[in-house]
């Protein structure tokens, strides 16, 4: 059993084993789900009028498709990491 020291976080990274791998892998499918969701769909330009904030709709480019890409990654590295565990 794993004790963790409560106040410290404890990310998919500092953990081995298989859990470890489809917790990576999660976060990178869900990643990339909810860019791919923002930034070919008017989903985030939308939400960002409705609150006032449409002006900040001409930079999303500059944010969503380097955060895509940090998420396929992501993906990559938890697919390397289970098939050299393998």
């Amino acid at each position: 059993m794993r004790v963790y020291n409560w106040p410290w976080p404890h990310f998919a990274l500092s953990e081995t084993g298989p859990m470890a791998n489809d917790k990576l892998l999660r976060t990178g499918v869900i990643g990339v789900l909810l860019t791919v969701l923002c930034c070919f769909t008017p989903t985030l330009a939308v939400t960002l009028g409705a609150v006032g904030l449409a002006s900040w709709a001409g930079v999303l480019d500059f944010v969503l498709f380097p955060l895509m890409a940090l998420f396929f990654a992501m993906i990559g590295y938890a697919i390397y990491r289970r098939h050299s565990s393998a």
